[in-house]
């Protein structure tokens, strides 16, 4: 885990939430409303900070593009995922 990441979980959460997490596999591809813009790509691949904040994540397809940019970029960062969940959904 990137050191930013590491930070901010610490100062949100006060512990590593996700140490004892599996992903499970899926073969469903991200969903989201142009989540795969290449300015997305462009502009967290770049960023001089080391915290992205998506705000309206949705299915989390923008989410995943941008931490794929900063991760191949080598950028010691993290995607910060902010959404409220509507009520029945």
């Amino acid at each position: 885990m990137p050191q930013a990441q590491r930070s901010l979980m610490q100062l949100l959460h006060g512990q590593d939430i996700w140490e004892r997490f599996e992903p499970s596999s899926t073969t469903r591809a991200p969903e989201g409303w142009n989540g795969d813009h290449p300015s997305l790509k462009r502009l967290a691949g770049t960023t001089a900070g080391h915290v992205v904040i998506d705000v309206g994540v949705w299915k989390g397809q923008s989410t995943i593009t941008m931490a794929k940019a900063m991760k191949s970029s080598r950028i010691d960062g993290c995607v910060l995922a902010v959404d409220m969940l509507q009520p029945g959904g």
